[in-house]
């Protein structure tokens, strides 16, 4: 599915992009959160 997965990419880039911000921004909290020792 090589072809479908180019296809998904094109479509989904400026997503991709939004989501991996939320991830990295909630990745970054959660490492935070874990650092003080407060349950998640």
């Amino acid at each position: 599915p090589a072809l479908l997965q180019k296809l998904t990419q094109r479509m989904t880039k400026s997503y991709d992009v939004d989501l991996l911000r939320l991830t990295m921004l909630g990745g970054a909290m959660v490492e935070r959160a874990t650092e003080f020792g407060t349950p998640v």
